[in-house]
């Protein structure tokens, strides 16, 4: 039975970029998984799960609060 992951953000660590992504289901489509930073090319993305505050307000307001 496939499960929904949860919310989570891409974080790189080079340039700052960041891009929190809301998975529709298990199967991440484009634009929900990443390999390298679209920014600047690094491949050393780190991957930080949303707290439950910024989640909320990243569904409402359509953006990431920190």
């Amino acid at each position: 039975m496939p499960i929904k992951p949860k919310p989570f953000v891409y974080v790189c660590p080079s340039c700052g970029w960041r891009k929190s992504v809301f998975p529709r289901s298990d199967v991440l489509l484009p634009g929900e998984y990443y390999d390298c930073c679209p920014k600047c090319g690094a491949s050393n993305l780190i991957k930080e799960k949303l707290s439950g505050l910024n989640e909320w307000a990243s569904k409402v307001f359509g953006k990431f609060y920190y």
